[in-house]
């Protein structure tokens, strides 16, 4: 059951532009305000090291979970699934990630080996295929409880019937389970190697020449136009932008398989390389790419540019406007650039899953400047902290109206003035460390005293019913968490529209933090606030969680909704597999782009949204859909109906087995334990499939309620969460009711037997079937015309087997009245008691469902 979803913000937009909303005030930190701890947070806790501080949070809860139920419950998978991850980390070394020098088009001077940019997408390999299949099949309790059972057939005083009844079963669904698989890894296999060799221009000394993905190498100088990319490259010196055939200084790209924003970003090249005259004088100069080690960040980067053959050389800073990440498309123009991560070592692989990744490489690339009736001499990029106070105040109600806003505004420099600007501005972005806030400092400082030109606000146009269906999941009882790439002010903005967020309703933004110290007094002020929506950043998330992970997440909880802003693909699973350790719900995550394909699977149930994205995030989904809108239906009408049915099916399942183990148990027990089998050869496939297995899994078909009633209602779903339908009190009510027919069955059997044994298998074996056939009639609350035609063929395909089974049966006793009155007589004291209470839990303590279908 979903009491946790997690929804991802562009797949209920259409349209996206900059927004700049709020002046984000830094915290002030006074050490004198530590006594007030946060949220269950001892002083002995808080005075621990930072180093050991940090496990504090997981082993209370990990002492929490420890026991014999948490293992049964599923902690042995867990530990299981401990103990093979352990075992993979030390078998595979990891390598440690550096920053490296990438000098142009002369990857043979790299001075380490970097991994191949190829795709794997394949779960298994000949030698783990069959290996990896059974563990996934039988780390599920009821498949290993089966195989136990199967297994236990071959030890003598325990065999019950023939072997071919339990294996032939479950050799069965393992066949049909390896089929599924070795289909799917041929075609993880064939889009693999179609991925891998697609041609791409690469730039050599003797001139351009085709390439497959994955001979791709760092160092390559490649021609991108508007297609894929499977690196990362830079925008740098050695490269450059193209628009109609003339040298330009910009292009732009689409990163909505990155970080789900489908705007264009602009990215521009480095001004060095674009006055060589012609594309072969690249070979010509020396000059290198100096880049830093692969990060999970996909918002930043830091490296410098160098051509050493100039007096004096020539350097130039590499920041994020100059590079193009892997999975990222070309939207105008074409771009040459030097490829710097490959494979494993590029953001979007290393914020993706291993077995489901489709992603490879990066590369940066250079430009021109284009003659315009004026020029551009500088461009840096907009951030909400650069708002001024005075635009901020005149955007406030348009913000609180959920729309995006604009401010335009100018300033006259003297020469003087931008020189000086320009000296301090170029020596910043030449900076390694501390690079950024730098930058933001000397850009800070031109943006004073400027004079407003112009405010405009934008509404984002969302998906029909966006809003009436997340009206619908909070009825539902469904906790919505919006994990997304988006900036603070566009998150908010689209919580605001879509009515995640009420128009009335308090939000509170966690102010942004650095340290400990910061992330205690925050903590503490976010307590205070009750019943309000939390907006936190994802570099303030990753602080509270490194320091007070268990603190946050209880106070998150809390929360009617959460927004987490900036997020990488890698927190959003981390988040997803947080509240899975801290919570005892069911995650369900919903998104639409690459960069959602982590999150996706780490939820217990997986969502992709087809559409303007990709089909990366429905590929890797469980489910997939074509609008938002359909989350609803999805949810509460066909989830409802899936965990009614599948309670049900399992439970008479199990029943169906018990029942007849029962009946072996008294049977034996009587004749002194003599392991004689109850029901032999083909009465016992016949028991487990024509004579049963038809009513029993028309049970599927079954529905408590209309779907429109579902819909109208969805306060039906809440109930689902209180686990009703399957617990450990349905499991008990069973178990008592196996017991007490199968007990009725055979002692009524063996009482009114006569004179011949075989007449006891004849009597209590189609009782047996009757009773079986009864209790599914019994659980029906809406009949479907197929659950009719599975009753009577089932009867009658027993009743026309009673002439070939004279084997097992007495065809001159059970052709007598006496044959029949007896069966009745057992059948009738097996199933009457329990249609009597039925009847009156019905009349005196009705299900909230019968009274809206009455």
């Amino acid at each position: 059951i979903s009491e946790y979803i997690w929804i991802y913000s562009p797949p209920v937009r259409l349209s996206k532009i900059t927004a700049s909303l709020h002046h984000l005030v830094n915290i002030g930190y006074d050490a004198s305000n530590l006594d007030e701890m946060p949220l269950m947070m001892s002083e002995e806790a808080f005075e621990n090291d930072e180093s050991d501080y940090q496990t504090l949070p997981r082993a209370r809860i990990n002492q929490r979970r420890r026991g014999l139920g948490w293992f049964i419950c599923g902690g042995w998978k867990v530990l299981c699934g401990s103990c093979c991850e352990c075992l993979a980390r030390t078998c595979r070394r990891k390598k440690e990630l550096k920053a490296r020098t990438v000098w142009l088009g002369h990857p043979e001077k790299c001075e380490e080996k970097y991994p191949k940019n190829a795709i794997k997408n394949q779960k298994y390999n000949i030698l783990t295929f069959v290996p990896g299949v059974l563990y996934q099949q039988f780390k599920f309790f009821l498949n290993l409880y089966f195989l136990v059972v199967a297994c236990s057939q071959f030890v003598p005083s325990l065999k019950i019937g023939y072997l071919y009844t339990y294996w032939a079963p479950l050799g069965f669904v393992l066949a049909v389970t390896m089929v599924r698989e070795a289909v799917d890894e041929v075609r993880r296999y064939r889009r693999d190697k179609e991925m891998n060799s697609q041609l791409y221009s690469k730039l050599t000394v003797r001139g351009k020449i085709q390439v497959k993905s994955s001979d791709i190498q760092v160092g390559d100088l490649i021609i991108v136009e508007k297609v894929f990319i499977p690196f990362s490259v830079s925008l740098a010196p050695c490269c450059s932008c193209y628009q109609h055939g003339a040298k330009c200084r910009s292009c732009f790209i689409r990163t909505d398989q990155l970080d789900g924003e489908t705007d264009w970003k602009l990215k521009i090249a480095v001004a060095c390389t674009q006055r060589l005259p012609a594309l072969g004088d690249l070979f010509s100069v020396s000059a290198y790419v100096y880049a830093q080690k692969p990060q999970l960040d996909i918002h930043s980067f830091e490296g410098n540019f160098t051509r050493e053959d100039c007096d004096p050389p020539i350097h130039e800073s590499l920041s994020i406007e100059n590079t193009l990440w892997a999975s990222t498309v070309v939207a105008s123009g074409t771009v040459i650039g030097v490829v710097i991560y490959t494979g494993k070592e590029t953001r979007s692989v290393l914020n993706t899953s291993q077995s489901k990744n489709k992603v490879r490489h990066c590369f940066l690339c250079s430009e021109k400047n284009t003659p315009l009736k004026y020029r551009v001499i500088q461009e840096f990029q907009f951030s909400s902290q650069t708002l001024r106070l005075d635009a901020s105040s005149l955007c406030g109600n348009m913000a609180r109206e959920g729309l995006r806003t604009l401010v335009v505004a100018k300033k006259s420099l003297s020469e003087e003035q931008y020189q000086d600007f320009e000296s301090r501005y170029n020596q910043a972005k030449l900076s390694l460390h501390d690079r950024g806030l730098k930058v933001a400092a000397v850009v800070e400082s031109l943006e004073r005293e400027m004079e407003l030109l112009c405010l405009t606000g934008v509404e984002d146009q969302l998906q029909a019913d966006v809003r009436p269906t997340l009206e619908l999941l909070r009825n539902a009882g469904i906790k919505i968490w919006m994990l997304t790439g988006d900036k603070l002010e566009t998150a908010t903005c689209i919580a605001k529209s879509s009515h995640l967020v009420s128009r009335s309703q308090d939000i509170h933004v966690f102010r942004p933090v650095s340290n400990r110290g910061e992330a205690h007094l925050e903590l503490n002020a976010f307590r205070r606030k009750h019943d309000c929506a939390l907006v936190i950043s994802g570099d303030s998330l990753e602080v509270c969680l490194r320091y007070y992970e268990h603190e946050f997440v209880e106070l998150a909880c809390q929360c009617p909704a959460v927004v987490c802003c900036r997020c990488s693909p890698t927190q959003k699973a981390q988040i997803v597999r947080l509240l899975q350790q801290h919570t005892a719900n069911r995650t369900c995550a919903i998104g639409d782009g690459g960069n959602d394909v982590s999150m996706i699977q780490a939820a217990d149930c997986g969502i992709g949204i087809e559409g303007k994205e990709g089909k990366q995030a429905s590929l890797a989904a469980d489910f997939s859909i074509t609008q938002f809108k359909h989350i609803g239906r999805l949810l509460v009408v066909h989830g409802r109906n899936s965990y009614k049915r599948s309670a049900a099916l399992g439970q008479f399942v199990m029943h169906r087995g018990m029942i007849i183990s029962t009946m072996q148990a008294v049977f034996s027990s009587i004749f002194y334990f003599a392991s004689v089998p109850l029901y032999q050869g083909f009465l016992m496939v016949g028991y487990a499939t024509i004579y049963t297995m038809f009513p029993v899994f028309s049970l599927v078909l079954d529905q408590d309620v209309k779907p429109e009633m579902a819909l109208l209602y969805p306060e039906l779903y809440k109930d689902l969460t209180k686990g009703r339908s399957l617990s450990f009190k349905t499991f008990l009510i069973w178990v008592l009711i196996s017991v007490y027919q199968g007990g009725i069955l055979m002692y009524g059997a063996l009482v009114l037997f006569d004179q011949e044994f075989v007449h006891v298998v004849a009597i209590s074996f189609t009782a047996l079937v009757l009773t079986e056939l009864l209790m599914v009639a019994l659980m029906v609350r809406t009949w479907h015309w197929l659950m009719v035609v599975a009753e009577f063929f089932s009867l009658g395909c027993y009743l026309a087997s009673l002439a070939f089974l004279n084997e097992y049966f007495d065809l001159s006793f059970i052709t007598t009245r006496t044959f029949l009155w007896k069966v009745c007589v057992i059948t009738l004291v097996s199933c009457l008691p329990l249609y009597i209470i039925k009847y009156l839990k019905r009349k005196f303590s009705p299900p909230s469902y019968s009274k809206l279908s009455s």
